[in-house]
């Protein structure tokens, strides 16, 4: 587990995750920019019948479900922010992805992504899925087989770390054997 929690001026919880690449910013956007490579580690876009972007994190899996997506902020190369939209069109899944020149690879780039962790019910899963797709990016950017990569080994491994990081509220009230 690599993430790394921390709060905002505001008190919401925010988890950052950091990957190194030798690469350029510029290379590395490629990857978070163009729809082929996008697809080869994460998965891939539409519009919907009412406009709305839709996301299928998934690069193998027509099935798996579909998210309404909004990009926001964008600095070509260096800075992005996304949120999840909701059937109301309301944001959630804030995330921000910042790319800035490593301190450890010359000529290389570190990517840092700060995830807004508002529910601490989805957090293992949001946690391990990030750490995963993260990964699977460090992987084919380098020329590698992201397949390699199992994604139940790694909520399995990971998920437990980030209930740890956000545990839950107990009930106060106790349940009989009656109830």
């Amino acid at each position: 587990m690599t993430g790394r929690l921390r709060r905002r001026a505001d008190g919401v919880p925010v988890v950052t995750y950091r990957r190194t690449f030798r690469l350029s910013p510029d290379e590395v956007w490629a990857w978070l920019s163009e729809r082929e490579r996008m697809r080869s580690w994460l998965g891939d876009w539409r519009t919907g019948d009412d406009g709305r972007s839709m996301f299928r994190f998934s690069p193998d899996d027509a099935e798996a479900p579909e998210f309404g997506f909004r990009v926001g902020v964008t600095d070509p190369g260096r800075f992005v922010s996304l949120a999840m939209v909701d059937d109301e069109g309301l944001d959630h899944w804030d995330l921000q992805v910042k790319l800035v020149p490593s301190r450890e690879v010359p000529g290389g780039t570190e990517l840092v992504a700060e995830q807004a962790m508002t529910d601490p019910v989805m957090a293992p899963s949001v946690g391990a899925t990030c750490e995963f797709f993260w990964d699977r990016l460090v992987l084919v950017a380098h020329g590698q087989d992201a397949g390699r990569l199992d994604f139940d080994e790694y909520f399995l491994a990971q998920a437990p770390g980030y209930r740890s990081m956000f545990p839950l509220q107990r009930s106060p009230r106790t349940f009989t054997a009656d109830e």
